[in-house]
């Protein structure tokens, strides 16, 4: 369905405009675009009374207390999230653990489970250096086109920040597209 925006006059799908139950076809008459240039130059003509009131915001309150009274009020909603939080972590080690059991191979030999183990070590050792690296799979185990095994020549240590990028997919540089 396409919508015609009341600042811009481009015929635009709904998705580029906010959602809005009370609206016409349930979303804003302003595209999302529009509105985001709208706010950035309202900042910026305003910009000198945002500083002073978050200024003054951090001068008047204590935000330890503010903190402090907000877990207190919000005790079963804190404890709530944090029960999701934990379940959410354990699910997916459980799902991560399944995967690797999965996906390593029963013609692995004595030698290559070594190996494996001694991949996991070196980046152990590198961790407890201060380092930030983790053990990639190349091919990833779960990939959207194609999925890896865990055995040696599919591992890889890399930094952290390198392994948060590449995500679940497959690297360029293997080949595969």
């Amino acid at each position: 369905m396409q919508k015609t925006c009341n600042k811009c006059g481009i015929v635009k799908p709904t998705t580029d405009f906010h959602k809005q139950a009370r609206c016409l076809f349930g979303v804003r008459s302003t595209c999302k675009n529009c509105v985001s240039q709208r706010k950035a130059k309202h900042y910026q003509e305003n910009k000198e009374g945002y500083k002073e009131r978050w200024a003054l915001w951090k001068e008047k309150t204590d935000r330890s207390e503010y903190y402090a009274k907000y877990r207190q009020d919000n005790k079963e909603k804190i404890k709530a999230y944090e029960i999701s939080v934990r379940h959410l972590f354990a699910k997916n080690r459980a799902i991560r653990r399944a995967r690797l059991i999965q996906r390593t191979p029963s013609w692995l030999t004595d030698g290559d489970l070594f190996e494996i183990e001694c991949i996991y070590k070196y980046c152990n050792s590198l961790r407890s250096l201060g380092l930030n690296y983790e053990v990639d799979h190349i091919i990833p185990l779960a990939g959207k086109l194609v999925s890896g095994f865990h055995v040696p020549t599919n591992l890889q240590v890399i930094p952290t920040s390198e392994n948060r990028k590449k995500a679940n997919k497959v690297n360029a540089q293997v080949g595969i597209k």
